[in-house]
């Protein structure tokens, strides 16, 4: 190397460390800061100016780390990595350091996710989330789709990025998450038990099913326990257990019962909710036929699902589908694309009801796998209508109980205030227009609402 690229680089290292110096005595004034004395009305704007200071402060960190991670310096600490090295001197968690050391290796390849997140626009769970999209399946994609990805992520709730993500990576690698799939489990050193897994989506949602059940029947338990010691004055921490444990003792009933099974051999009927287009569900049975639906156009925008009874000969399609062989795939449809995931507009597009596939919490599956579900568990038909609402089950009561808050729970599957993302499962079904403003209990005038926001809605400002 000659003088002059030894200045060169000696100058840089200086101007680096210069930088460094200026942004250290930034950060202790910062810190000094007295935020509660701040005027009210300045808390949100400064919190929102640190945020994107912090994530392009956190960029810089990230391809520091990647840089340290290519030289190798560690080794000469005698430590075998970057990951070791950073959690002996720093006493942070070797793994996620080990984790985001695999996010700056991969972010080098992502140069529109990089500006963004040097911009302050973006966070390291939005380059988390994208770094996992990459694979050597996918990464020719990747590099077409990732400005159309990035923006994903600055426009959306983070819960409906990854729900894009997810859909991107099922519709240009519908076989990944099968390969995907993994579970570790290993006896600590103080005799505790630490278990890991990877699940696909059909099995992890039968798990989940059956984990949120057992939880659910160790809940009441723990209530009906304080309310017989402590009567009706019990609250929430007087439970015998914390929601936590609770989650590992289900994972033990679930250990025992299986144990203890009468019928082995003989695995129970679930109900999974699949969401699936009418156009995609009598396409695929008719495709495993060999021949197209002739009850089924191919644009069904005008088309009302009302004049069409799609139950009628459902049990001989089914019956004819298992006799026939799986056949090369078919690329599904770009239906992530017609989705808009915007609050209150998802599921208003006819085009995605025609084409989507997908189970409940939004997981995206393909249809063969969907019919296949079909044919071992139980199919179940929810109709919408032209306006893309679900058939009204009655006005006459006054609050969202059985089908009528089943059909909501489906069809909003989430909370629908921005910013939540609490599956509809565990919301309440509100009112609309409220029952002391006449508002019907229909489906269209309810929507699933978190506790927290159904109780504050009637406290806003209108």
């Amino acid at each position: 190397m000659s003088v002059v690229e030894l200045d060169r680089h000696e100058d840089q290292a200086l101007g680096a460390r210069s930088e460094l110096d200026v942004l250290e005595r930034a950060a202790r004034d910062v810190a000094r800061v007295a935020w509660a004395n701040r005027p009210k009305a300045s808390l949100g704007p400064d919190l929102l100016q640190l945020q994107r200071t912090y994530r392009m402060v956190d960029a810089a960190r990230l391809a520091l780390l990647g840089a340290f991670d290519a030289s190798g310096q560690y080794r000469r600490d005698a430590q075998p990595s970057a990951a070791t090295w950073l959690a002996a001197t720093t006493k942070a968690d070797r793994r996620r350091v080990r984790h985001q050391i695999g996010v700056a290796r991969k972010a080098r390849t992502m140069p529109r996710t990089e500006d963004a997140y040097q911009c302050g626009l973006i966070g390291f769970e939005h380059v988390s989330t994208l770094s996992r999209a990459i694979n050597s399946r996918t990464a020719e994609f990747f590099a077409e789709a990732e400005a159309e990805l990035v923006a994903a992520a600055q426009t959306l709730d983070f819960d409906l990025f990854c729900r894009a993500v997810r859909a991107w990576m099922d519709f240009v690698d519908p076989d990944g998450a099968e390969e995907r799939r993994r579970a570790h489990a290993s006896r600590t050193f103080d005799g505790m038990v630490r278990i890991d897994a990877w699940l696909d989506a059909i099995g992890g949602t039968e798990f989940l099913a059956e984990l949120h059940r057992l939880e659910k029947h160790l809940f009441d338990t723990d209530w009906a326990e304080a309310r017989a010691r402590l009567g009706d004055n019990a609250k929430a921490s007087d439970l015998a257990r914390t929601a936590e444990q609770r989650r590992a003792d289900a994972f033990i009933e679930m250990a025992r019962r299986s144990a203890t099974s009468d019928t082995p051999g003989q695995p129970p009927r679930w109900v999974l909710n699949v969401m699936m287009g009418y156009t995609t569900f009598w396409n695929e049975l008719a495709a495993a036929d060999g021949e197209p639906d002739p009850t089924v156009e191919n644009d069904h925008d005008d088309a009302d699902p009302d004049d069409a009874d799609p139950d009628a000969d459902i049990e001989n399609d089914l019956d004819q589908h298992d006799n026939h062989a799986a056949g090369p795939p078919r690329p599904l449809p770009d239906w992530w694309k017609a989705i808009d995931l915007r609050p209150g507009a998802g599921l208003a597009h006819t085009r995605f009801y025609d084409t989507m596939c997908e189970l409940e919490d939004c997981t995206p599956i393909s249809p063969r796998t969907a019919i296949t579900l079909g044919l071992a568990g139980t199919i179940r038909r929810i109709v919408f209508g032209p306006d893309s609402h679900i058939l009204d089950f009655g006005h006459a009561v006054d609050y969202f109980h059985g089908p009528l808050r089943e059909a909501i729970i489906i069809r909003d599957r989430f909370c629908r205030d921005q910013g939540c993302g609490l599956p509809g499962r565990d919301c309440q079904i509100d009112h609309i227009i409220p029952r002391s403003k006449h508002g019907p209990t229909a489906e269209p005038n309810g929507e699933c609402k978190c506790g927290t926001g159904n109780r504050m809605k009637g406290n806003r400002t209108p």
